[in-house]
């Protein structure tokens, strides 16, 4: 059955399906991020916080959380079940387009118009490593990994946080960097544990 779900009051330019239930995420030029049942097509929870253009969604592995991320240069995980917002993530220089969790849900990574990724800790909610090297940051369709999203974007992120990994250890660090990460405890400044080069990469 084809159902049209309206709502947005802007382009509706990103959406990702749940891996665990029946809800639908869509990302508007609106500001808001939305959840919809796909069954019944009624709206179940509007995301509302972020103060520019919502680029991308992704939710995580369990289906417990979502993140979007907006071109007011932030990123924030909402909580499914309730729709409040659970950790804010600020830090890169440009409008961020492109959001996936690692399929082991510890991490995130978020791509920005300022040609880097950045990789996320999602129990510290601090960032661990800045992947530098592109000469631009272009992700159509970024998202959770699982059955909910295919495409080239979420690929491109999936590769991004297993390089990460494999940096952790005796990695490419170019000493410490500064990111602000804005949590609703306020945690101040931290330092960023490593940097992540592709430059030399095919």
């Amino acid at each position: 059955m084809n159902r049209t779900l309206a709502g947005h009051a802007n382009w509706v330019v990103d959406v990702a399906f749940s891996p665990v239930t029946r809800l639908l995420a869509t990302a508007s030029y609106d500001r808001t991020a939305r959840l919809w049942d796909v069954a019944t097509g009624a709206p179940a929870r509007t995301l509302t916080g972020h103060t520019g253009p919502v680029h991308g969604v992704a939710f995580s592995p369990d289906g417990s959380l979502i993140a979007t991320v907006s071109g007011d240069r932030s990123a924030r995980v909402w909580d499914v079940a309730t729709g409040a917002p659970a950790l804010t993530f600020i830090g890169q220089a440009g409008s961020l387009w492109g959001v996936a969790f690692h399929p082991a849900g510890t991490q995130l990574a978020t791509a920005s118009s300022d040609k880097t990724v950045w990789v996320w800790d999602m129990v510290t909610a601090r960032p661990t490593h800045v992947v530098t090297g592109h000469s631009a940051v272009r992700v159509p369709s970024a998202g959770a990994s699982g059955p909910g999203r295919t495409g080239r974007g979420q690929r491109d992120l999936g590769e991004v946080l297993g390089d990460a990994a494999g940096h952790a250890d005796g990695g490419r660090t170019r000493g410490s960097q500064r990111a602000e990460v804005g949590r609703r405890d306020d945690r101040p400044l931290v330092p960023m544990a490593g940097e992540v080069d592709l430059s030399d990469r095919p």
